[in-house]
Order: structure tokens, then C-alpha cells, then sequence
């Protein structure tokens, strides 16, 4: 970054965002007492992770795209600029195949989680 000052200015604005993320889920019920409200001392875990997915199926939206990867729970960042000496990290592998994934019972759970979500935001 041309400045520590812009980066620092960057930074500071993604822990806001960040904050304003998690009041947000807390505020709307998607998820639980046992997640966090403190973005300093709350960290990435399975009920943050689903709880965002299934608060962004309740939206009005016509469409919805959600990453397998998320399902997955995989942490590893995609798309990253500067790589190309490696696999092509835009076409990253998932862990499991697409029929293990659904033999899984918190990815069914969550399934069903957003195929409700989904309903209920189309009856408005």
C-alpha cells in the first residue's frame, strides 16, 4: 500500500465491517448466545459459519450462490493474486467429493437449513 497510514485506515474499516457482520447476526437471531459479540475475541467456528449462510438465504434475493468450500469448512483463501506457479488456486479441489459430502448430517442439517430459509424469504 502506497502509505501505513492507508493500510492502517483499511484495516481499522474490515474490523468495523467486521463487527457490523456479527451485531447483525446476533440482532437478526441467525446465530446463538454460544458465538461471540466481540469481533476481538470471536473467531471462525461451524455455528458463525452456517449461521451466516442460512441469514444470507433469507434474503429476497431471486438467486443465491453459496461455496461449497464454506460447506466444507475449508479456510484456505481462493482466487489470491500474485500466484502461478502452483495449482491454479481458482480451481482449488474440494476436501471431499460431492457425494460424501451429502452422506454428512451437519451438511444436511445445513441443507435444509437453507432450503427453509430460502422458502420463507419467498412467501415474504
Amino acid at each position: 500500500y502506497p502509505t501505513e497510514e492507508i493500510l492502517q485506515t483499511l484495516y481499522a474499516d474490515r474490523h468495523e465491517n467486521k463487527q457490523a457482520i456479527l451485531d447483525t447476526l446476533h440482532g437478526h437471531g441467525s446465530i446463538g448466545d454460544n458465538v461471540g459479540r466481540d469481533v476481538n475475541h470471536t473467531g471462525m467456528n461451524r455455528d458463525l459459519n452456517n449461521g451466516m449462510q442460512v441469514h444470507m438465504a433469507g434474503g429476497s434475493s431471486a438467486l443465491l450462490s453459496l461455496q461449497l468450500e464454506d460447506w466444507l469448512e475449508m479456510d484456505k483463501p481462493v482466487n489470491i493474486p500474485g500466484t502461478f506457479d502452483e495449482y491454479p488456486n481458482w480451481r482449488r479441489k474440494l476436501t471431499e467429493n460431492i457425494e460424501s459430502m451429502f452422506d454428512r448430517h451437519d451438511i444436511n442439517e445445513l441443507a435444509s437449513k437453507l432450503t427453509h430459509a430460502r422458502k420463507q424469504a419467498s412467501q415474504g
